[in-house]
């Protein structure tokens, strides 16, 4: 092989060479993401992790807070039936038995005294229906639907 083809040669593996590379670049920079695509795949990435941690964390949270809330209401009701606040409905005693002469219960299941300037307790009460029920003088006329005052009875 002469020199003058020698050197031809290696010029054209050259410019092959340089045409290949230049062709692999235009390739890999036309099919590469763009940034309005990066950052798409990145807010997807993000919402699917936040969404496993986010129900992960709520899975755990309530159980903890059911096993919390369960110590605290079994703690919070042994210190109030120790007091004879109330008794259960669902073990069938009747609402505000324990509650002193002078108090009622309320709708949370604690005594306390009447109103003032009532002198009997509220009719919506369990302790006012009880008295309702019991006294005839206090069933005619009945309270209206809803009334949250005294018991009024008509004793002469």
């Amino acid at each position: 092989m002469t020199p003058s083809r020698a050197a031809a040669l290696g010029a054209l593996i050259v410019a092959a060479v340089v045409v290949a590379a230049f062709a692999g670049y235009e390739i890999g920079h036309s099919s590469r993401d763009t940034k309005k695509d990066a950052r798409a795949a990145r807010r997807a990435a993000l919402k699917t992790a936040l969404a496993s941690a986010r129900a992960s964390a709520f899975k755990q949270a309530r159980a903890t807070g059911y096993s919390r809330g369960l110590a605290e209401g079994t703690k919070q009701g042994t210190k109030d039936g120790s007091f004879g606040s109330a008794t259960s409905a669902t073990t069938g005693g009747k609402v505000g038995a324990g509650c002193p002469s002078g108090q009622y219960t309320t709708s949370f299941g604690k005594c306390v005294p009447y109103p003032s300037g009532y002198g009997a307790p509220p009719a919506n009460s369990p302790e006012g229906k009880n008295l309702i029920q019991t006294d005839p003088s206090c069933r005619n006329p009945p309270p209206p639907p809803g009334y949250k005052g005294p018991v009024q009875c008509n004793n002469p």
